[in-house]
């Protein structure tokens, strides 16, 4: 089981009992996990071809007539749309929802798959809400308070393939931050998505060098909650780990 397993599955359980849940693709529904939807759905299921720019722009026709649109997108493929999510859906205010699969390194889908620049340039959009799930329970959380709890454009950023490793004594909590270890460390790791997993392997092997490290794992990547800034500044190093 993968992340576009859970992301279509997670879907399809919400969409029975709401039918204002449409979903889109850009002809990738077997990639991005919505086959299943396709076949349940069959009304509720818009494949526009290769065109994510129509499809965003699509998704903002659906969203004024009061459907939720869901666009299941490569984050490498939602570049091609940055024009229409600033013009035709955030300067509007209109909620709609962004699935970015493939998110971070890709490795076997090759180098034109990176999925290295949706923060950044999601980032320059004003009224965009990204959250950054490192596990599947966090996924289908975050898919929910995009699709219930956010206005305007919503985007769910989420690695290939399976899950990583979580530390057993890390609870997963639906905030906009969490930080987990010894918070009167002297050093603080930000990171968020996947990464995670790879920050707390990095603090347990320095904890048995003795260096104590206190990671700031980011949900909600834009906007940063100010109270997460505030918190961090009690650390003298800060370091950065993202894949961008």
């Amino acid at each position: 089981t993968g992340y576009s397993d859970v992301f279509g599955n997670y879907l399809c359980s919400l969409a029975e009992n709401d039918k204002r849940l449409c979903a889109i693709t850009a002809a990738m529904a077997m990639g991005t996990g919505l086959s299943d939807f396709a076949k349940k759905y069959k009304n509720r299921f818009f494949d526009v071809g290769i065109a994510e720019e129509h499809a965003v722009t699509f998704s903002c026709g659906l969203s004024v007539g009061n459907a939720i649109p869901v666009f299941a997108v490569y984050s490498t493929f939602l570049q091609r749309s940055y024009d229409q999510i600033l013009h035709d859906a955030a300067i509007q205010n209109l909620h709609i929802v962004l699935a970015i699969d493939r998110a971070g390194i890709v490795g076997e889908d090759g180098e034109t798959h990176q999925g290295i620049f949706d923060v950044a340039f999601l980032n320059t959009i004003p009224n965009v809400t990204v959250f950054s799930p490192s596990s599947f329970t966090e996924l289908e959380c975050m898919l929910y308070s995009a699709i219930y709890d956010t206005q305007s454009v919503a985007a769910v950023r989420y690695p290939r393939g399976s899950e990583l490793y979580i530390p057993q004594d890390y609870c997963c909590e639906n905030a906009d931050y969490t930080f987990y270890g010894n918070t009167n460390s002297e050093n603080l790791i930000i990171t968020y998505g996947r990464l995670f997993s790879y920050a707390c392997l990095a603090k347990e092997d320095l904890e048995k060098q003795g260096i104590q490290v206190c990671i700031l794992k980011l949900n909600v990547i834009k906007p940063i909650n100010s109270d997460a800034v505030k918190k961090s500044l009690n650390f003298n190093n800060c370091y950065f780990f993202e894949e961008g």
